[in-house]
């Protein structure tokens, strides 16, 4: 990954910042959540040879739809 300009890494970090309040808010409600270095394969094409995996830049999954 190439390193990126300042001021988007700060709107990032911003982004970041407040997905994860409104998850911690709200813990009972929405689920787990994730920065851009996480990644997340879809559950529905585990057993695929090739499985479709995600890496967004923020992301929040589901507490029913999370699984490790």
């Amino acid at each position: 990954m190439f390193p990126i300009s300042y001021d988007t890494a700060q709107n990032e970090a911003i982004l970041n910042y407040k997905v994860t309040n409104w998850c911690l808010a709200n813990a009972n409600l929405i689920g787990q959540f994730s920065s851009s270095q996480g990644a997340f394969t879809l559950s529905d094409t585990v057993n695929d040879p090739k499985p479709t995996i995600l890496s967004p830049n923020a992301a929040v999954v589901l507490n029913e739809k999370f699984e490790v």
